[in-house]
C-alpha cells in the first residue's frame, strides 16, 4: 500500500472504531471530527479531517457497514465489526482512544492489543512497546527494561559495525547496564548520557513517536497523528551519519535488518531533485500556460518510474517538496475548487506542514 492508502485505511478504522464505540445511540460526523482531532493532540489539519472522515462514512454508508438515524448520526451493522477484522466491541470510546487505536500505530491486531491492554495503559509499558516496534524488537524483549537495553545496545553497535559483529553479537552476554545505556543512546536523535534506563527509554519513545514529551497521553496522541496521517513509525531515527560495514572506506551500508533501522535512501541533492520535479511537472501539468500545475500525486507516480535508485518513498517525497517550498526552490499551490471527481486526486496529493496544506507544482515554464 501507499502512504496515501495506509492514510485512508487507518482513518476508514478509527472512524467505525468511533461509531463501534456509540452503540446503538449512534453518533454524529461532528462528534467523530471532535474526538479524532482531540485524540491526536491537534497533530490533524481540521480541513482535511473534515473531509477525510467524510469520505469515510460515505464509503462505510454506501458500503452497507453504517447507516444513518434521523439525519447526522451514524450506526454500526452488524458486519462492520467482521468486515474490518474488529471483533465485538464494547461501546467505550476511552478504550478505542487509549489503547486500540495507538495499538493499532504500533502494529498490533484488535486482538492483540486487547492481550497487552494493561501495559498499553501504562506510561512505561507504552514507552517500551514504542521503542520495541521503533527498532524491530519482538514484544517479549520490549516487556523486560534490562533485556530491551540490552538489545538497544547490540543494535547500536551492529548499526555501527555492520555485519562483523553479527555471530559475535548473537553469542555475547549482557553488557553491563552503564555501557549498554551509553551505547543504546546512540540510537537516539540527540544521544546524552542516562542514569537510568527509564529515562533512556523515555527519550527513545518520544523521538520515535514524535511526541513533545514522554508522558502516556502525549505519546498516544503522537501515535495516533502519525496513524491517521500516514507517517510510519520510526521515521525519526537518526541517518545523519550512515553505518558502513565491510573493510576500512567501504561504501557498502550496515543491513538495515540489522541495524534495526529503515534503509537509509540515496536520497539527491536539492538541486537533482528540484530539477527532476519540474521537469516532471512540466511533463503532467495542466491549465492554460503561465498557469499551468501539476498534482503532486501524478509528479509523485512518474518519480518513482524515473528515479528508482533514490529508494524514495512518499512520505519523504512530500517531505522534501514541503521544504523545497519553504525555501522558495518550488511552488505549491492549494486546491482552491475541490468537486466529487477530483477529491481523490486531492486526497492523494496533500502535501501538509503545520497548518498549511498543498496539492499542485506549479510548472515553471
Amino acid at each position: 500500500m501507499s502512504v496515501t492508502e495506509l492514510q485512508a485505511a487507518a482513518l476508514m478504522e478509527c472512524v467505525a472504531l468511533r461509531i463501534l464505540a456509540a452503540g446503538a445511540k449512534g453518533v454524529g460526523r461532528r462528534a467523530i471530527i471532535g474526538d479524532l482531532e482531540r485524540a491526536s493532540g491537534g497533530g490533524l489539519r481540521r480541513e482535511a479531517l473534515v473531509s477525510d472522515v467524510t469520505l469515510a462514512l460515505g464509503a462505510l454508508e454506501k458500503g452497507r457497514k453504517v447507516r444513518r438515524i434521523g439525519r447526522a448520526r451514524f450506526v454500526a451493522e452488524p458486519a462492520l465489526a467482521r468486515s474490518l477484522g474488529l471483533g465485538a466491541l464494547s461501546a467505550d470510546w476511552r478504550e478505542a482512544r487509549d489503547v486500540l487505536i495507538p495499538a493499532r500505530a504500533l502494529g498490533l491486531s484488535v486482538e492483540e492489543a486487547r492481550a497487552a491492554a494493561a501495559g498499553l495503559k501504562s506510561v512505561a509499558g507504552l514507552q517500551r512497546r514504542i521503542v520495541s516496534a521503533a527498532f524491530g524488537l519482538d514484544a517479549e524483549t520490549g516487556a523486560n527494561m534490562s533485556l530491551l537495553r540490552n538489545a538497544l545496545a547490540k543494535r547500536a553497535l551492529a548499526a555501527a559495525f555492520g555485519e562483523r559483529l553479527d555471530a559475535a553479537l548473537d553469542k555475547a552476554q549482557p553488557l553491563p547496564a552503564d555501557i549498554g545505556r551509553a551505547l543504546a543512546s546512540e540510537l537516539a536523535q540527540t544521544p546524552r548520557p542516562h542514569a537510568s534506563d527509564a529515562a533512556l527509554i523515555a527519550q527513545l519513545a518520544s523521538e520515535q513517536a514524535g511526541a513533545e514529551a514522554s508522558d502516556a497521553p502525549s505519546l498516544r496522541q503522537a501515535l495516533i497523528a502519525r496513524l491517521l496521517s500516514g507517517r510510519p513509525l520510526g521515521r525519526a531515527r537518526r541517518a545523519t551519519r550512515p553505518r558502513r560495514t565491510g573493510a576500512p572506506g567501504s561504501s557498502r551500508r550496515a543491513d538495515p535488518a540489522v541495524a534495526g533501522a529503515l534503509p537509509i535512501p540515496e536520497l539527491p541533492d536539492k538541486a537533482t531533485f528540484d530539477a527532476v520535479v519540474l521537469a516532471l511537472a512540466r511533463e503532467h501539468g495542466e491549465g492554460w500556460r503561465g498557469n499551468r500545475k501539476a498534482y503532486v500525486s501524478h509528479v509523485w507516480e512518474g518519480l518513482k518510474e524515473r528515479e528508482p535508485a533514490w529508494g524514495m518513498d512518499e512520505a519523504t517525497f512530500k517531505e522534501m517538496l514541503a521544504a523545497a517550498h519553504r525555501e522558495g526552490r518550488i511552488v505549491l499551490v492549494n486546491a482552491d475548487l475541490r468537486t466529487a471527481d477530483a477529491m481523490p486526486e486531492i486526497q492523494a496529493s496533500a502535501v501538509r506542514y503545520r497548518n498549511a496544506e498543498w496539492h499542485f507544482i506549479r510548472v515553471i515554464e
